[in-house]
């Protein structure tokens, strides 16, 4: 929850489950040029990831 000015409200933030192949996919069908994925190790703070890059 968030308050500001005294009204309280919501803040939710929704994630989306995609695969880095796919990701690339979406990026070439845009135009963009897809870089190699780079791993993001788990950590007790974190669940660790794949980062995709695409430039255009």
């Amino acid at each position: 929850l968030r308050t500001v000015d005294g009204i309280t409200e919501a803040d939710t933030i929704e994630l989306a489950v995609v695969d880095a192949a796919g990701l690339a996919r979406e990026g070439r069908a845009a135009g963009l040029t897809p870089e190699p994925a780079r791993a993001i190790g788990q950590t007790e703070e974190h669940v660790g990831s794949t980062v995709v890059m695409l430039r255009g």
